[in-house]
């Protein structure tokens, strides 16, 4: 069988059929620079297609095929296909160079996020630095210097949870001996010698520096009311009270 027209020779399109085509040809259209990989992939098979053709007409095999008659449907359908492959290979192209742009930060941002992180952390130690309250060490001497409350002790001082009043009041005994004439405005403070601890924000009290249970920690003495006196364990570094009982005050 023999085909009736020529393939050069091709029915106008419908009008209905040019425009789908056109407006596939132009949301396919691309303007970055094709890919070279791309690019060169598409010449090899362009090249390996014209070779076999021409190996086919020097061997002349192409002279035994019968090819069919090629309908005005079928070239419509073959066009489309063609519009719709150069539609993908765009988008495939846009695609690609999307996925490059994700992948490969500016960097101007990137150094500003650096900038702004390195800022960031300077901010915050300078914060930490301001807010860090002052240490106490009983060995250094310029420290017990600018606190002249501050009274080291050679004898260790601990107190427990389960004997609280009596360990408290012992301490008491030690330290003052007569509650109700002390100057509790001076807020003096007496540590064991090697007791290193946070300054206990405490005023108007006696202050203790103490074992608690085996952990660092303040006792303060707040001034008599009436006859009682509120005593309170601190937590080290905190000031938040551990424990807090009463203990009577003779005339």
């Amino acid at each position: 069988m023999t085909t009736d027209e020529p393939d050069e020779q091709l029915d106008t399109l419908a009008p209905a059929d040019e425009a789908r085509i056109r407006a596939l040809l132009s949301d396919a259209r691309e303007t970055d620079p094709m890919p070279a990989p791309v690019a060169t992939r598409l010449d090899e098979a362009i090249a390996g297609l014209a070779a076999e053709r021409t190996h086919a007409l020097d061997s002349g095999y192409e002279s035994n095929v019968r090819p069919l008659v090629r309908t005005r449907r079928h070239r419509v359908v073959a066009v489309l296909g063609a519009a719709a492959a150069v539609a993908v290979v765009g988008l495939a192209v846009g695609t690609f160079f999307d996925d490059d742009d994700r992948r490969v930060p500016n960097s101007t941002s990137a150094d500003t996020g650096v900038d702004r992180g390195t800022a960031a952390y300077e901010a915050e130690a300078d914060a930490e630095d301001a807010e860090e309250p002052n240490r106490v060490d009983p060995t250094d001497t310029a420290a017990t210097d600018q606190t002249p409350e501050l009274t080291v002790t050679s004898d260790p001082l601990g107190v427990h949870s389960r004997r609280l009043v009596r360990d408290l009041a012992g301490l008491r005994d030690q330290f003052l001996p007569d509650p109700r004439s002390e100057d509790y405005t001076r807020s003096p403070t007496y540590v064991p010698s090697g007791f290193t601890c946070d300054t206990a924000p405490v005023a108007n009290a006696v202050v203790v520096g103490v074992r608690y249970d085996g952990a660092p920690a303040y006792v303060a003495f707040h001034s008599p009311m009436g006859d009682s006196q509120v005593v309170d364990v601190l937590q080290c570094g905190t000031g938040d009270v551990l424990r807090s009982t009463t203990l009577p005050v003779a005339d």
